[in-house]
């Protein structure tokens, strides 16, 4: 940390808690399409359904798989990595669901983490357990948001913007569980400052990782194994990591085919 985060000043002001999204970020360019299904039952299926299920029900589908990787990694390696990717693909996934081109501050406004508490600063890898609760959480409005696209809901513009909160918060949370552990030696303001910086180096790097890849990464593409995102997984990832993510998409499927027996 620099020393400027490390200094206690009494007359610092109050600690930020908010985070705004940008209403430009990514490089539409770079935006990927669902991928095209081979299976005739699936085509006539998503024919018969509203626009935008494919891409609803592909992001359902990729943020249980995300969260299931989650749930499942503990060396520390692996933690960094999938994080680092993971919460790239979720902030890019809470900023097409509700900030892109939206004027108004706060249908785009996230929280920071709180690292400031009345016993202190609290350590960051603390948030790691609090931040796979909310990505976990966050999957249910990811099916609300599925099923009332393909109910024409009137509901869905604002089911999107809580989807977008939620999974906004938690890719925040999960990334500064990756702050170093002296930011504990910070004051409750620049806590926060470090919070803040920490959030705004996911958008770039979610920005940068789409350069590097050729596609904006999204929680969508893990539903493919040919996307750009999940092949670049598979040929970065720690070894823990990398079959991690083999084991949620396995999961995945097995529970949607039991969905629908």
């Amino acid at each position: 940390m620099t020393t400027e985060l490390h200094s206690k000043n009494l007359h610092d002001p109050r600690p930020p808690i908010d985070y705004d999204m940008p209403v430009e970020h990514l490089n539409a360019e770079l935006d990927s399409v669902v991928a095209k299904s081979r299976d005739q039952a699936r085509i006539d299926y998503l024919r018969s359904m509203p626009p935008g299920t494919a891409r609803a029900e592909a992001q359902l589908f990729g943020h249980a798989v995300a969260s299931g990787v989650l749930d499942t990694i503990a060396d520390p390696d692996d933690v960094a990595f999938s994080v680092d990717i993971i919460a790239a693909a979720g902030i890019n996934t809470a900023w097409y669901n509700g900030a892109s081109g939206s004027i108004e501050v706060m249908r785009r406004r996230l929280k920071l983490p709180k690292l400031a508490t009345d016993d202190g600063i609290i350590e960051p890898s603390t948030l790691w357990h609090s931040g796979r609760q909310q990505f976990r959480g966050a999957v249910m409005l990811a099916d609300t948001v599925a099923r009332e696209t393909k109910t024409r809901s009137p509901k869905l513009p604002e089911r999107k913007r809580q989807y977008m909160r939620q999974l906004g918060n938690a890719s925040l949370t999960l990334a500064c569980s990756q702050l170093p552990a002296d930011i504990t030696e910070a004051s409750a303001y620049n806590a926060q400052i470090g919070a803040r910086l920490q959030s705004q180096r996911v958008l770039r790097a979610a920005r940068e990782l789409g350069e590097t890849i050729g596609k904006n990464p999204s929680l969508r593409q893990f539903e493919d194994t040919d996307s750009e995102l999940s092949v670049y997984w598979r040929r970065h990832a720690p070894d823990g990591a990398r079959q991690a993510l083999l084991n949620a998409v396995e999961l995945r499927h097995q529970a949607d085919s039991e969905r629908s027996k």
